[in-house]
């Protein structure tokens, strides 16, 4: 089995950490603004869904070159992904 090419671990790493920034901003807006429940609702949405796209980039990136470089199967990728085999395509 070979390594993961430098390139692909390069970027997972940077997008990993960028959710871990995204999650770590959500926590820091939670605490300073639950006394306005208005401003809570809009940097804890916008925090959710910029995690959820980063996840999403990450998860269609590295399916992608899973497939690509046939280091997983079709069926390896989805239950990794926890998304249907139809889903790959």
């Amino acid at each position: 089995m070979s390594a993961v090419p430098k390139k692909t671990a390069d970027q997972a790493k940077r997008q990993l950490e960028r959710l871990r920034d995204l999650a770590v901003y959500g926590l820091t807006a939670d605490q300073a603004n639950r006394p306005d429940a208005a401003e809570w609702y809009r940097t804890i949405l916008r925090a959710a869904s910029d995690i959820r796209e980063e996840s999403r980039s990450l998860e269609r990136t590295l399916s992608d070159e899973a497939l690509e470089s046939k280091c997983l199967s079709p069926t390896e990728v989805s239950r990794a992904a926890k998304v249907s085999t139809a889903a790959l395509y």
